[in-house]
């Protein structure tokens, strides 16, 4: 177990919290509107579940890109629970990133910008209309709307990622002053 860093102004209160076995939720300190102290504040929750949702959509593309090849129904079964996969763990970042932006005020700054929430929104958008597009019969379910559905999904969840990374390397490097 790695050491326990103390933040400044914090007693006792250790820099990494533990969830499970595997989970790792780091802590940051952000200056308190209200006093001139460090409060300890969570990253938020959503970021833990956005790629449960962005991997199984990737590997959508990859299935459909399979059974186009192949024709193996295997492939086709297996694009429909990853599209149910996707969407179950979509919706559960969208519905905690809701959560957490309108009643933790104090991770707001940790939150990606407006246009990556949009294109995570749109990627999620398509990838319900792909699951229902797979919920049809062999060949037409996949090819060739399912798989440019597919595709359109990863482009948009890839452009989301980007423009999410962009404001954090920048407010880490000092460029943005919030």
């Amino acid at each position: 177990m790695p050491s326990l860093r103390q933040l400044p102004g914090n007693r006792g209160h250790g820099e990494t919290v533990w969830l499970g076995l595997v989970l790792q939720h780091r802590v940051h300190a952000i200056a308190h509107p209200d006093t001139s102290r460090p409060v300890a504040v969570g990253e938020p929750l959503y970021k833990v579940l956005v790629p449960f949702a962005t991997v199984p959509f990737t590997l959508v593309l990859l299935s459909d890109i399979a059974y186009w090849q192949t024709s193996n129904l295997l492939w086709l079964h297996g694009s429909e629970w990853l599209l149910l996969v996707g969407a179950v763990m979509g919706g559960l970042a969208l519905a905690i990133g809701l959560i957490e932006m309108l009643f933790r005020r104090a991770i707001r700054p940790l939150m990606p910008g407006w246009p990556s929430v949009v294109l995570f929104v749109a990627a999620y958008a398509v990838a319900i209309v792909n699951n229902l597009v797979h919920a049809r019969d062999g060949w037409t379910a996949v090819v060739f709307l399912g798989l440019g559905l597919s595709a359109a999904t990863v482009v948009l969840l890839a452009l989301s990622a980007l423009l999410q990374r962009a404001p954090i390397h920048r407010r880490h490097s000092g460029a943005v002053h919030a």
